[in-house]
């Protein structure tokens, strides 16, 4: 290993013995140059604490929402003396002035009753094909689906936007008319744009710990 160099730039040669191992023959790339940067271990310090700082801040932000999001979470389920789940209290009301929202196609308009997991699956208003693939195959229908809440605590539905959110289209009438046929369905108010997922998944996320009673 090299000894430690002063900042600057140094010329390094490196050797080689010969194949008698008498000698010594420079290697034909030397001399190399190589350039040592002068450091601060002060500052160097100073931009560590910065941002050793700036985690803890981030830390207690996340924290603080945290606590926020247990505060908004409707109460864990209570079991009776005999063991039996106690029913929640009636979920609330959501943002007033919401023509659709989850309370609409398996929300707070059914039986609240106390659920295992509930599982939204994000779709676009005219993903009506994609939706009918997953009826057709792995997601129950009707009676069944129904079973799968009543029997195992566990409620499935496509979470859909609109096509059109200040004045809905005849597409949005198609996801309506197909949440009335098969109950599948739950709507939010965000208009359907891919590079906005994240604020749909995020709304639904932030409607659903008000809405729906369940574990996860």
């Amino acid at each position: 290993p090299l000894p430690p160099l002063p900042p600057g730039v140094h010329k390094l040669q490196a050797f080689a013995r010969d194949a008698n191992m008498t000698g010594k023959l420079e290697l034909g790339r030397s001399p190399l140059s190589l350039t040592v940067e002068h450091t601060n271990k002060l500052q160097l310090m100073r931009e560590l604490a910065q941002k050793d700082q700036a985690i803890r801040e981030k830390s207690a932000h996340i924290a603080s929402l945290t606590r926020q999001l247990e505060l908004t979470r409707p109460p864990k389920l209570q079991t009776n003396l005999h063991g039996a789940r106690v029913p929640p209290q009636p979920p609330r009301n959501l943002e007033s002035g919401a023509a659709a929202s989850l309370g609409e196609g398996g929300g707070a308009g059914e039986d609240a009753a106390p659920l295992l997991g509930f599982v939204g699956i994000n779709s676009g208003p005219s993903m009506k094909s994609r939706r009918n693939a997953l009826r057709n195959s792995w997601l129950p229908r009707g009676e069944e689906l129904s079973a799968l809440e009543r029997v195992h605590g566990l409620r499935v539905r496509f979470v859909v936007g609109y096509s059109n959110l200040a004045v809905p289209d005849s597409t949005d009438a198609e996801v309506d008319a197909e949440l009335a046929a098969h109950g599948d369905v739950v709507r939010v108010r965000h208009q359907e744009v891919y590079s906005s997922l994240t604020d749909k998944t995020m709304l639904f996320f932030s409607e659903f710990s008000q809405t729906y009673p369940a574990d996860f």
